[in-house]
């Protein structure tokens, strides 16, 4: 019978590894990844917290596609008022965004970034600003594939 058991679930392995079944084949898993540690070409699902769960983009339910990483300006210095740093943002991931797709923003579509907090995440990570496609005015699943093009 153990014999029987573990045969079946090899089976179902095998099974599932030619069918996209598993979870990291379909999309389905994520990975906590800490939102500073992003990298380009990774997709993400909801989030509420500084731990972000990355997704393959091929999962249709990704919220964000990160797009650029880039420096904000201001260095391991204090960043500046929050409106400000805002700004500076936009303008950079904007930029950004019409560099690596040769167009603007469509009018449906938005941006996101990201930047350290004051105190140990700006003296660890300096100014750096990390830039994502999402969809506008509400946030909801970009679907299948790499829309940030």
């Amino acid at each position: 019978m153990r014999r029987y058991v573990t045969f079946c679930a090899f089976l179902v392995l095998i099974a599932g590894a030619f069918t996209g079944f598993g979870a990291a084949s379909s999309g389905r898993a994520s990975i906590p990844v800490f939102y500073l540690k992003l990298k380009v070409g990774e997709c993400a699902l909801p989030f509420s917290s500084k731990t972000i769960p990355v997704v393959a983009c091929s999962n249709r339910r990704h919220v964000i596609e990160f797009y650029a990483i880039g420096h904000a300006g201001w260095g391991h210095h204090a960043a500046p008022p929050s409106a400000l740093a805002y700004a500076k943002a936009r303008t950079i991931c904007l930029a950004d965004f019409r560099h690596i797709t040769r167009h603007a923003l469509p009018k449906n579509r938005g941006w996101w970034a990201f930047w350290p907090d004051a105190g140990p995440e700006q003296s660890h990570y300096g100014d750096e600003l990390i830039c994502g496609f999402r969809s506008w005015p509400a946030l909801s699943a970009l679907g299948r594939g790499w829309h940030a093009r």
